[in-house]
């Protein structure tokens, strides 16, 4: 008979779906980002990480143009689902469009508690995003290829396809990063900076 291991080190990801209200609302939402791109109000290459892609600046969610007071405190009671806010949180969010090719190299968000990603428009093709086990010495170890199968949290590398919709939620440290698109299409998701959570 096996024993099992203790796991530990454990690292929370949070993957909510968008309710119908804000599903709904999320194709204009996505047009409206459309047109201001196409209008030249975003710039490339706004971060470090981004290449050929596009980001907003950031700003606080209750000043994002693209979502309306509904809708944002749709966002806002997912969020609290997830990870209970203090009555002082902030929420700081960016807009991020990526054409096919494009990509995000490996970053962290500092100073942040607990860092989001909400998926407005995920064509079919779009790049995973990847996280990477904050223990480095795992990538050089080899013992994911034996325990793999049966150890998921041995695997060093952890990528996820979201969908639209899809707030994933993360804790700020962990070093995550988007793979190219293998599409025409745009993929259309916010960066949200989120500090300001309560006591258990």
């Amino acid at each position: 008979m096996a024993v099992q291991p203790v796991l530990l080190y454990g690292t929370p990801i949070w993957r909510l779906s968008a309710p119908k209200r804000l599903l709904d609302a999320l194709p204009g939402i996505a047009n409206k980002i459309r047109s201001d791109i196409d209008a030249g109000l975003f710039d490339e290459f706004v971060t470090r990480s981004n290449f050929n892609g596009y980001q907003s600046p950031y700003c606080s969610l209750k000043d994002n143009p693209y979502f309306c007071q509904e809708e944002r405190g749709i966002l806002i009671r997912m969020i609290n689902s997830a990870a209970r806010l203090s009555k002082n949180f902030r929420i700081t969010s960016a807009i991020n469009c990526s054409p096919g090719g494009s990509y995000n190299t490996a970053h962290v968000h500092p100073n942040t508690e607990i860092a989001g990603a909400f998926y407005i428009a995920v064509p079919k093709l779009s790049g995973q995003i990847v996280f990477r086990d904050p223990r480095v010495q795992c990538e050089v170890s080899g013992l994911h290829r034996k325990f793999g199968s049966s150890i998921q949290s041995l695997a060093p590398r952890y990528p996820i396809q979201p969908v639209t919709g899809e707030l994933l939620l993360f804790p700020g440290w962990l070093m995550h990063q988007v793979e190219p698109g293998q599409n025409d299409e745009k993929r259309i998701s916010m960066a949200m900076n989120i500090n300001g959570l309560a006591f258990a």
